[in-house]
């Protein structure tokens, strides 16, 4: 049995695209972000909130992003019920950025800082295929200052409640695995923070997990 929408506070909407092959194999890319509903009065709905998220998130994000990705699909889960399908619906916003990527291994990185101390009231996320043009020769492992600007852009918005076409306001948010219990019925026990300010990390990062095969 479903629940009720006003039990209906915590989303999960993921990212899903592509990042095109230069000269090994393509790489897949899943951005994760996570929302809670400040009022349990109007109706929630995954169409709505998918629109606005693309909008005013997956656009400023496509902005800094070297054009090797390209969007596939978003996706809209309400958390608190295991058992309701996430909603998914397909878009090709296209990386802005033109000219040579950096290899998919190297990305940028930034920090969700909360109210609270600990390692479940912290989080952050990675991003990439990110540009050659991201850096200058003078701080080659940094981002220059035209690409802090772009994230800048899109950090500003993201930070940002959303507002969806039926009135709710969802709120940037930490979710902590270790304390919910994301698979209890009928009701998940889902624990979140807000999120207080986003740090970008100027210096240019490495993910190992994102790299492609060795060629011999």
């Amino acid at each position: 049995m479903s629940l009720a929408n006003a039990l209906l506070t915590h989303a999960e909407v993921q990212v899903h695209g592509v990042c095109a092959a230069a000269g090994n194999q393509p790489k897949n890319t899943l951005f994760s972000f996570h929302y809670r509903r400040t009022g349990t009065v109007l109706t929630p709905d995954e169409t709505k909130l998918e629109s606005v998220f693309q909008t005013d998130i997956v656009v400023p994000l496509s902005l800094a992003l070297n054009n090797r990705w390209t969007q596939q699909f978003n996706s809209v889960r309400f958390m608190d019920d295991p058992t309701r399908i996430a909603y998914q619906l397909n878009h090709a916003a296209v990386g802005a950025i033109a000219g040579d990527s950096m290899p998919s291994t190297l990305g940028v990185s930034t920090l969700y800082r909360t109210s609270l101390r600990g390692k479940s009231y912290r989080g952050g996320n990675k991003f990439f295929p990110i540009s050659e043009a991201d850096t200058t020769a003078a701080t080659a492992d940094q981002l220059n200052a035209a690409s802090q600007a772009l994230w800048a852009t899109f950090l500003a918005a993201f930070i940002l409640p959303l507002t969806d076409g039926n009135g709710n306001i969802w709120v940037p948010c930490v979710y902590s695995r270790k304390l919910s219990l994301p698979t209890q019925l009928p009701q998940a026990q889902i624990v979140t923070t807000d999120i207080a300010s986003v740090l970008l990390n100027k210096t240019i990062r490495k993910r190992n997990r994102h790299g492609q095969p060795s060629i011999y």
